[in-house]
Formats: C-alpha cells, sequence, structure tokens
C-alpha cells in the first residue's frame, strides 16, 4: 500500500472515532438536559407534599425553589469561569456528579434548613451543564445540523418537565406519598452519565475543533505554554489570585457594556418571571380551582407542556433556519463577484448582524401573542378545564419557543468570542436572580394575601416587561444589521 494511502486511512479512521466521539458528547448533554428538567417538573408536582412534610406555607416553598435558581445562577458562574482553563467535559463531570449528591441528599433531609441546603446545591450541579453546553452544542455540532442539536437539546427543557411532572403527580398518587423514594431513583439516574462524561475527558484533546473555534482555541493553548506557566509558578499566590480576579471582572464588565446583551438578558428574565410561576403553582391552581386532583393535574399539565413546549421550539428554530438560509442566499446572489477575504469577512459580520436581529424578532413577537392568551386563561377560562387547557397549551407554544432563539441571539450577539461561556451564565444569572427566584416568593405571597386569580394576572402581566425590553433590544439589533448593511 502507497504510504499516502496508509495515511489517509489513518486519518480517515481517527476522524471517524471524532465523529463518533461527539455524537456520544451531544446525546449525553441531551440526555442529563432531560433528568435535571425532569428533576425540576417532578419537584413542582411534589411542592404540596414537601410542604407538608415539613410543615412550610406557600411563602417558605417559595424560598425552595428561590434556593435553587440562587444556587443555579451562582454556579453558572463559577463554571463560566472555570471553562477558559480546564475540561469542558470534567467540568461537566464533577457537575453532574454534584447534582446527584445534592439530589439524594435531599432524600434524606430531615428539617426545612437541611432540604433548603440540598436544593441549593442541586442548582449549583445544574449550573455545569445548562453554561457549557449550549456554548458546546452551539460552536462543534455539526454545522448543516447544528439548529437541529440545539432544537434537540432545548425542548429537554419543556419535555423533561413535563414528563417529570407527569411521573411526580403520579408517584404521589399512587398513595404511598414517598417522594423521597423519587429522589433517590431521580439521584442515581445521573450518576452513570457522570462517570461517562469522566471517562471521555480524555477524548477532548483528541477534538476536531471546526472553524468557529479554531482561533480561540489556539489563543488558548498559547496561553498555556510550558513557559506562560513557568512564569505564572514564580508569581506568588496572592498575585495570582489578584489576576485572575481582575481578568474576571475585566470580561463581567465586558458584557455588561453590551447594551443589546443586557437588554435581551433582562427581557429573558421579565419572562422566566412567569414560567417560574406557572412551573410552581399552576398544578396548585388547578386542583384548588378547577376541581382537579393533583394526579389529573400533574398529568393534564405536563402533557400541555411537553407538546407545547417542544412544537413550540421545533418552529422557532426552524422558522429562524428559514429566515438566516434565506437571508445568507440573498447576499450570495448579490455579489456574485469574487470576494476577497476582508469582504467575506464583513458578508459573516452581516449576516451575523441578521441573526441577532431576527431572533430577538422572533423573541419579541412571539411574547406579544402569549400575553393576551395567557391573560384570557385566566379570565374567561376560569371555571373551564377544556378553555384553560385551550390557553394554556398556546401560551406555553409561544412562551417556551422563544427560549432557542433567546440563547443563540445572547451566543451571537456576545462582543468576545471566547466569553460566550460567560454570556450564558450571566444570562442564567439574571434570569434566574431577577425571574425564577422572585417569583415564587412573590406569587407565593400573593396567594397567601388575595387569592389565587390576583396571583395568575400578576404573573401572566409580568409579560409586559419582557415586550417592552425584548422590543427594544429588537430595535438596537436591527439598527446595527443596518449599519453592516450600509457599509458595503
Amino acid at each position: 500500500m502507497d504510504i499516502r494511502e496508509r495515511y489517509t486511512s489513518q486519518d480517515d479512521l481517527v476522524n471517524h472515532r471524532k465523529v463518533d466521539y461527539l455524537y456520544l458528547k451531544l446525546c449525553l448533554f441531551i440526555i442529563s438536559m432531560f433528568a435535571v428538567y425532569m428533576d425540576r417538573g417532578a419537584f413542582a408536582a411534589m411542592l404540596s407534599e414537601f410542604e407538608e412534610s415539613f410543615s412550610l406555607d406557600n411563602f417558605q416553598g417559595g424560598v425552595l425553589t428561590a434556593v435553587f435558581m440562587i444556587g443555579f445562577a451562582t454556579g453558572s458562574l463559577v463554571f463560566a469561569s472555570l471553562v477558559k482553563n480546564h475540561s469542558v467535559l470534567l467540568l461537566t463531570s464533577i457537575g453532574t456528579a454534584i447534582w446527584s449528591l445534592a439530589v439524594l441528599g435531599g432524600a434524606v433531609s430531615f428539617n426545612f434548613t437541611t432540604f433548603a441546603i440540598a436544593r441549593a446545591c442541586v442548582g449549583i450541579g445544574e449550573a455545569s451543564l445548562l453554561t457549557i453546553a449550549s456554548s458546546f452544542i452551539d460552536t462543534h455540532a455539526p454545522i448543516e445540523s447544528r439548529s437541529q442539536w440545539m432544537g434537540g437539546y432545548f425542548a429537554q427543557i419543556p419535555v423533561g418537565f413535563a414528563i417529570g411532572n407527569a411521573i411526580g403527580s403520579a408517584w404521589i398518587g399512587w398513595g404511598e406519598k414517598d417522594w423521597r423514594s423519587w429522589l433517590i431513583v431521580c439521584g442515581l439516574f445521573q450518576v452513570p452519565i457522570a462517570i461517562i462524561f469522566f471517562a471521555l475527558r480524555k477524548t477532548e484533546s483528541q477534538f476536531e475543533y471546526n472553524q468557529v473555534g479554531n482561533q480561540s482555541r489556539r489563543e488558548d493553548i498559547l496561553l498555556r505554554s510550558p513557559r506562560r506557566k513557568a512564569s505564572e509558578r514564580e508569581s506568588t499566590r496572592c498575585e495570582r489570585l489578584y489576576s485572575i480576579i481582575k481578568t474576571e471582572v475585566s470580561e463581567i464588565f465586558t458584557l455588561l457594556r453590551s447594551k443589546l446583551l443586557m437588554l435581551l438578558m433582562f427581557g429573558n428574565a421579565a419572562v422566566t418571571f412567569t414560567i417560574g410561576s406557572f412551573s410552581i403553582f399552576v398544578i396548585q391552581y388547578m386542583q384548588a380551582n378547577l376541581g382537579t386532583t393533583i394526579t389529573e393535574s400533574g398529568i393534564l399539565f405536563g402533557t400541555v407542556t411537553a407538546l407545547s413546549g417542544s412544537a413550540g421550539s421545533y418552529t422557532c428554530g426552524w422558522y429562524l433556519d428559514r429566515k438566516r438560509r434565506r437571508y445568507a442566499a440573498s447576499i450570495h446572489t448579490e455579489r456574485r463577484a469574487p470576494r476577497d477575504e476582508g469582504e467575506a469577512a464583513r458578508d459573516k459580520d452581516c449576516e451575523k448582524a441578521y441573526s441577532v436581529f431576527i431572533a430577538s424578532d422572533i423573541c419579541f413577537k412571539c411574547i406579544c401573542i402569549a400575553l393576551p392568551i395567557s391573560a384570557l386563561s385566566f379570565a374567561y377560562a376560569f371555571n373551564s378545564i377544556s378553555g384553560f387547557t385551550f390557553s394554556l397549551f398556546f401560551t406555553e407554544f409561544f412562551v417556551l419557543g422563544a427560549f432557542t432563539p433567546y440563547i443563540q441571539a445572547c451566543l451571537w450577539a456576545t462582543p468576545v468570542w471566547k466569553l460566550r461561556a460567560l454570556s450564558v451564565a450571566m444570562s442564567a444569572f439574571v434570569g434566574y436572580v431577577f425571574g425564577d427566584a422572585m417569583s415564587p416568593i412573590l406569587i407565593g405571597e400573593i396567594i397567601n394575601a388575595s387569592g389565587w386569580q390576583n396571583a395568575m394576572f400578576v404573573t401572566c402581566g409580568w409579560l409586559i416587561f419582557g415586550i417592552v425590553l425584548w422590543g427594544l433590544a429588537r430595535r438596537v439589533a436591527m439598527v446595527r444589521w443596518k449599519e453592516e448593511e450600509s457599509s458595503f
């Protein structure tokens, strides 16, 4: 055999193995995403049982969710900082292990305090997955099917939550009310995944990075060169710590100075407020006002959420891909003459600016449609299960469908490529501190003070803030896109 043929065959074999490892990693990320949101759904369904076991009121039940979100937001920033200099799969393995141990710790909790600490640690473990996986998939998934992988990943949010909600309701409805056994099963589910992530870390150095990540990866390799490591060893620990903190603060301020990112993130926080309140209180609302049992409420809400969320995520992702492909085709049609490297780079910048605009436009339109539908579900369908289910389906279709284009808008709008994981982490921090962490406490207090209907009207009305902020983000993105187009 000719030596060139032998090397080509070996290269093909190595590339084939790389592709196999890549698909395995992507599938593991999706399975883990399903597991963590299944836990969230079951927690929402079993909230009344937690309150009964520990003698809690609605406010304390909201605190349980709030500490989870605070742990999630804090963990997101930590993992986003670590991922720049450490193995992605190692960090994911550690985070998944923390998540499993925390869920198992919740199963043996003996009072409100220990259970709240366990839920906060669950949030920290979950942060490693959402912070790392979204930027990993958007960067390393095959270009021809990248949006499909992103859609499949984010579809696990409604699907996992819904299935967990249904299983949690059925688990309690079977009569034994043994929520501790469910937490044990759920915690053990992720243990093999954490082990596989840890074993796969050795394949990470052999990964064939695509064109998007090549330059950043080369920069990271240079930064971690032996010469740099030797110089770091010469400095004191205090100097290194100061340098790390200064770098992290500088990177955070780089993102804070982006007006578009801030509008997107705080708009998402307003939408997350509504989603968080729905996920926690809708089942109890259905029991109190529609006369359903906890099992019926959980299965109905879970089914509606799974169908509407997955359909909304796929539809919005498909529409975003369609608009981007058409715009890219129009650019190539208009500029048929051969392009030099500078002109080709400007074309890519223009496509990127348009992608951010169309993603923010989809988010804005989805929430504009969702607001009146959600208001109708609690105003005119107050005592009708069929009317409530119909309006809830379309509310969640548009609200949950906006999440995929929102995340992609944040990734594309990040001013520095290597800060994309930090951008996702900041998005989680802002969304959960000003959204999910606030809504259970505030809405729980409103329920105690003035009843269910007023609380649900506040929940739906909060979407107005999302409409305003995402409308401004859409305007800023459109101006940037027009500026890029006018530069040709």
